[in-house]
C-alpha cells in the first residue's frame, strides 16, 4: 500500500513535468493557427495538439479508455451535474461579486474582462461545447488522472460520495491551468478567480463521474454540461446587471 503511495508521487511528479512540457511546446500552434485558420479561436490547433499529445501517452502507458453508457446514465449525469454547476457558479460568483463590491481590488482590476469577439461566433461556441471537452478531458483525464491512480487515498469518503486524492488532484491542476492561461493574458484578475475556482470543481467532478461510471463517456459529458450550464448562469447574470 505505502508502495504504491510512494509511486504514485513518482507517477504525480512525473505526470505534471510532462503535461507542462506539452503546454510550454503547444506554443508553436498560436503562430501557425493566426495564419491559417484566421476563422478559428487562437487556440484551435493547440487543444488538437494537447490530444493528440495524450492519445500518444495514453497507448505508450497502456491506459486504456472505455466509451460505453448507458442512456439513463447519460441523463442522470447530465441532471445531477446541471444541478451541481448551476449552484456552484453562482455561489463562486456572489463571493467573488461580495469581495469586489468590499473594494478589496486596485483600480486596474475594475475594467471588465473578456476574452474579446471570436472571429467566428458559429466556429467558436462548437468548439466551447463539442471539442474542448473531449480534448481536455483526454489531456486531464484520459492521461493524467489515470497516470496518478497509484495515489490511492480518499480525502472524502461517505454514505454519499467519495473524493480520491487523484480526482481532486486532476481537478486541481485543470484549475491551475486555467488561472496560469488567464493571467498570461492579463484578465481582470476577479474574473480569473472566479474561472480558477469553478475549473476546480468541473474537474474534479469530471474525475468523479469518470472513475463513478467507469466510462471516459461520463467525464465528457460532465465537461460538456459545465461549460452549457456556464453560459447559461453567465447569460442570466448579464440580464439581470442590464
Amino acid at each position: 500500500m505505502l508502495l504504491n503511495f510512494n509511486m504514485g508521487i513518482v507517477y504525480l511528479i512525473s505526470g505534471i513535468l510532462i503535461c507542462q512540457f506539452i503546454a510550454y511546446t503547444s506554443k508553436f500552434t498560436f503562430p501557425i493557427n493566426q495564419k491559417y485558420l484566421k476563422s478559428f479561436p487562437p487556440n484551435f490547433l493547440m487543444q488538437i495538439y494537447f490530444a493528440i499529445c495524450s492519445l500518444i501517452l495514453m497507448y505508450t502507458f497502456g491506459y486504456e479508455l472505455n466509451f460505453k453508457i448507458s442512456l439513463n446514465h447519460i441523463w442522470k449525469i447530465m441532471y445531477q451535474v446541471f444541478i451541481l454547476f448551476f449552484m456552484s457558479f453562482i455561489i463562486v460568483g456572489a463571493i467573488i461579486d461580495f469581495i469586489k463590491s468590499k473594494s478589496l481590488i486596485s483600480e486596474s482590476d475594475k475594467k471588465e474582462s473578456n476574452f474579446g469577439k471570436p472571429p467566428n461566433q458559429i466556429i467558436f461556441m462548437f468548439m466551447i461545447m463539442f471539442i474542448n471537452p473531449i480534448t481536455e478531458e483526454l489531456f486531464y483525464r484520459g492521461f493524467l488522472l489515470n497516470h496518478i491512480l497509484l495515489l490511492d487515498y480518499n480525502l472524502i469518503e461517505n454514505s454519499i460520495f467519495i473524493l480520491s486524492l487523484p480526482v481532486f488532484l486532476s481537478g486541481l491542476y485543470f484549475g491551475v491551468d486555467h488561472y496560469l492561461a488567464l493571467s498570461k493574458m492579463k484578465m481582470n484578475k476577479y474574473f480569473v478567480y472566479n474561472i480558477t475556482l469553478t475549473s476546480i470543481i468541473v474537474g474534479s467532478a469530471c474525475g468523479y463521474f469518470y472513475i463513478e461510471y467507469d466510462t471516459f463517456s461520463a467525464a465528457i459529458i460532465v465537461h460538456f454540461m459545465a461549460n452549457f450550464t456556464g453560459m447559461i448562469v453567465g447569460s442570466l447574470k448579464e440580464k439581470l446587471i442590464n
